[in-house]
């Protein structure tokens, strides 16, 4: 499923860290909708290169996204 391109506006993170939950979970979306949490949370781990190259190339273009 490709992601519907979408413009975010990012709660900014105040200093005193008052706003946190929402910021951390405004981002969480936006990383979700453009499918690169797993990346980010360690579940979608990197393939390896000699098995499935082509796995390991869209995963680098993951991690590289975000």
């Amino acid at each position: 499923m490709t992601p519907v391109p979408a413009k975010f506006d990012l709660p900014i993170l105040d200093d005193n860290g008052k706003n946190y939950k929402l910021w951390s979970m405004a981002l969480m979306l936006i990383f979700t909708n453009c499918s690169i949490w797993p990346i980010i949370d360690g579940t979608e781990v990197c393939p390896d290169l000699t098995t499935d190259p082509a796995a390991h190339d869209e995963w680098c273009l993951k991690d590289h996204k975000a």
